[in-house]
């Protein structure tokens, strides 16, 4: 089954055995209830009947965005209907949640095995003429339930678990549903970005930057018409008095800065030792403000190659993350990290391990002071660069980039502007 139609007949069979559980219960004698049970029973099928709703909440909120409101109102009134066997549907629902795909549909299966295990104790008829799976043909068996999803029993449903395992395998359940909800989140707040972590665009990213330089074009003959006024965020935080940057202002730049970083930084566009001089300003004419913070530049120079033409190879991009990190921690103190550096410090041929012992430092003496999404962002930014095994070519760690950095800094933003 497909990831979606498995969803479907979960969906479907919840109801079904809420309502065979409810029917074993109403029949069972007071006394026999409390020696077996100890009046846990009427909670526990409570706590199912909530995983119920809890469940199918998620999946409106998963199917919403690759559904029309009629397909949808259609898939929750009718879970084991002809839509959710749809290829279209699962082909949907595998390009939306991308990544995160096969781990839905463990979790999915889990919960199928979670239903299963339940409804082996339950003595339901079953249709003879399906044996592919054994909740399908306890549906089949018992049609459409006549109304409020209750269904109609034949004869007295008999139920034979102990309520040690119905508590252990209700606790699986939800947490199975909170994973489901998990993975609807990350799947909507990752959208916008899920695109720069695809194997296929980093490979088609690495061909362009290893051809960057192969065929050079002289640039002495090119004219521009005028040149724009531009400050770089360098020039910005070594001299604040001129331009100041709210907290609105550094809160909207970090989340551009970071989420753009590490969408472009496979391209050429990025170089490996970014840095805040390489972000660039537009002077406005508008009365309010002098540069237009809201859209930043990246600057890089494509130059020719001295001597012999050699293409540049895909290097590790960990310094990428290095200086992101260093970024972070200037935007929210508003001043550069040379202003964090001791004066005899020895910078050597490389300056990454200086700077990441100042970003280091600054950020162990300051950290109290940093937001949570600023310490969290900035903390993993500096594990990484240290982390060998770990690159932004592999589309896991960009995710994880992305979760740790970005979503965080983007949810205070929200925070910040009262927008949720």
């Amino acid at each position: 089954m497909s990831g979606v139609e498995l969803a479907g007949l979960v969906l479907a069979v919840l109801p079904l055995v809420i309502s065979a559980l409810e029917d074993y219960n109403d029949g069972l004698d007071p006394v026999k209830a409390f020696v077996k049970w100890e009046n846990y029973l009427p909670q526990y099928i409570r706590k199912l009947r909530n995983q119920h709703v809890h469940y199918e909440q998620t999946l409106r909120l998963l199917l919403a965005p690759i559904t029309t409101e009629y397909e949808l109102a259609e898939m929750i009134a009718e879970p084991h209907g002809d839509l959710w066997r749809d290829p279209t549907m699962a082909e949907k629902l595998r390009y939306k949640l991308d990544e995160s795909y096969d781990a839905y549909h463990h979790t999915i299966k889990d919960i199928e095995k979670i239903m299963t295990t339940i409804a082996e104790k339950l003595d339901l008829e079953r249709a003879t003429s399906i044996t592919r799976n054994d909740l399908e043909a306890m549906l089949l068996a018992h049609g459409q339930p006549k109304v409020a999803q209750k269904f109609e029993f034949r004869k007295r449903v008999k139920f034979s678990m102990n309520k040690k395992k119905v508590k252990r395998l209700l606790e699986e359940l939800d947490e199975c549903n909170k994973e489901l909800e998990r993975f609807t989140e990350k799947s909507e707040r990752l959208e916008p970005y899920r695109k720069s972590s695809k194997p296929s665009i980093a490979q088609k990213l690495q061909k362009i930057q290893t051809l960057r330089g192969a065929y050079p074009v002289p640039l002495n003959g090119l004219r521009l018409s005028r040149k724009a006024e531009t400050v770089t965020l360098e020039e910005i935080l070594k001299d604040g008095t001129k331009i100041r940057l709210s907290k609105k202002d550094r809160y909207t730049l970090a989340v551009t800065v970071a989420s753009s970083i590490l969408q472009l930084h496979a391209s050429p566009w990025v170089s490996d030792n970014w840095s805040k001089r390489d972000i660039m300003f537009y002077h406005t004419i508008s009365a309010h403000r002098s540069i237009d913070i809201e859209t930043p530049y990246v600057s890089q120079k494509l130059m020719p190659l001295p001597g012999s033409v050699k293409p540049i190879g895909f290097s590790s991009k960990n310094t990428t993350l290095l200086a992101l990190g260093i970024t972070l921690l200037e935007l929210y103190f508003g001043k550069p990290c040379e202003q964090q550096m001791p004066e005899n410090l020895y910078m050597g041929p490389d300056k990454s391990l200086a700077l990441l012992c100042t970003a280091h430092h600054w950020y162990e003496s300051e950290q109290e002071d940093l937001s949570a999404a600023f310490q969290g962002a900035i903390a993993h930014c500096l594990r990484c660069f240290a982390d060998p095994s770990g690159s932004l070519q592999d589309p896991d760690f960009l995710q994880a980039a992305m979760e740790q950095i970005v979503l965080p800094l983007q949810d205070e933003l929200y925070q910040f502007l009262g927008t949720r």
